[in-house]
């Protein structure tokens, strides 16, 4: 039987709701946290009114989105095998953030498929802003869809110990036919979000908060999305 994107966002919220506090803590609070510093960065080198995304962004904002990618991937390994975990029944074992940072590498591998978005800034398209918003907005598809297609890598080279190639390839094989799907399931994760997200910025100007309940969500939606596909194939995504 087919997943559904509204089966998919009850089992994230059934998941949450029986660990609340100590998922809340190892998936948003901490990742969070850990925002804070890329938070400070953007602020301290992108100018007021600069655009920090997009294809009119400057060369230090596109040096400091990489160095967010490699921030960020040094939590998401540990982040990535406790939700593994939670959506397999097991309990919330911290150790992992810890022992998660020796496959940071990996990590950084698997945002490979947002390079398209970032390396569309360096096109010469400044002169002609119907052709850089043409070109920006066909990467912007392409992007959404290889990102959607590979969401699956990173679970299947922390837990299935797949290879670079092996666990893309599986990535792509087990989301087959699902991208639509997987993009209503992030509209859907993404609702819940949007109005922590606006009080959070009307009050503080900031989206420390929002971030954290982002990466919950998204976190532990891959990890069920890979369960599925993983641990019951019978079930698994790639059923049309």
């Amino acid at each position: 039987m087919a997943w559904t994107a509204p089966d998919l966002f009850l089992r994230v919220w059934r998941t949450l709701l029986r660990r609340p506090f100590a998922l809340l803590f190892a998936l948003a609070v901490i990742p969070g946290a850990w925002a804070v510093p890329v938070e400070l960065a953007f602020a301290r080198f992108i100018p007021d009114g600069a655009p920090a995304f997009g294809p009119e962004r400057s060369e230090p904002a596109f040096a400091l989105s990489f160095a967010a990618v490699v921030w960020d991937a040094i939590w998401a390994a540990g982040g990535f095998r406790i939700a593994i975990d939670v959506a397999r029944g097991r309990a919330v074992r911290l150790r992992h953030l810890i022992e998660g940072l020796a496959y940071t590498p990996w990590i950084v591998c698997t945002a490979l498929p947002l390079l398209p978005l970032e390396i569309i800034v360096l096109l010469p398209l400044e002169d002609d802003p119907n052709a850089a918003s043409l070109a920006f907005g066909s990467v912007f598809v392409l992007t959404l869809v290889l990102v959607t297609r590979s969401a699956l890598w990173a679970p299947f080279l922390l837990d299935a110990g797949s290879s670079i190639s092996a666990g893309l390839s599986a990535s792509w094989e087990a989301t087959r036919y699902r991208t639509l799907p997987m993009l209503v399931l992030a509209g859907l994760l993404v609702a819940p979000i949007l109005p922590v997200a606006i009080l959070e910025i009307a009050l503080t100007g900031k989206a420390y908060a929002s971030i954290g309940l982002a990466n919950l969500f998204y976190t532990l939606a891959i990890a069920h999305l890979y369960t599925l596909a993983h641990d019951r194939p019978e079930r698994s995504l790639i059923q049309a």
